[in-house]
């Protein structure tokens, strides 16, 4: 594709399809290091059937479109969100919610609660 029409299909786009995210990835190991530390509040994501069939240690259930009393009242707490694997989008949307009510240390962990368990970590439920 010539590039004149590249740079007229990119502004056709919304400003937010092209803008960075706010929030960050995390690795599973990345979480496990943080959570055996007790440096994140830990939020999944999934539906509370699956929150209740298993969990990471310390998570607490959201609903990722109604985070609002979930998320802690210091902005500057780091928290990081997750759902079931790479392809639930739970986790993405509650991360932004987050970072548009003020928060500045937010995270997803994209592997999800599969990730965490292939990688052999503990659930608790």
């Amino acid at each position: 594709m010539p590039r004149a029409a590249l740079l007229f299909a990119a502004l056709l786009l919304p400003q937010a399809a092209l803008a960075e995210p706010r929030w960050r990835t995390l690795t599973v190991e990345e979480v496990a290091t943080r959570v055996a530390h007790h440096a994140i509040q830990v939020f999944d994501c999934d539906p509370r059937t699956m929150f209740l069939e298993g969990h990471l240690p310390g998570a607490r259930w959201v609903d990722p479109d109604a985070i609002e009393t979930a998320l802690p009242a210091d902005p500057e707490a780091p928290i990081v969100f997750y759902c079931a694997n790479e392809q639930c989008l739970g986790s993405h949307r509650a991360a932004e919610h987050a970072t548009e009510r003020g928060h500045h240390h937010v995270f997803v962990m994209p592997a999800g609660i599969r990730g965490w368990e292939r990688a052999g970590h503990r659930i608790e439920k």
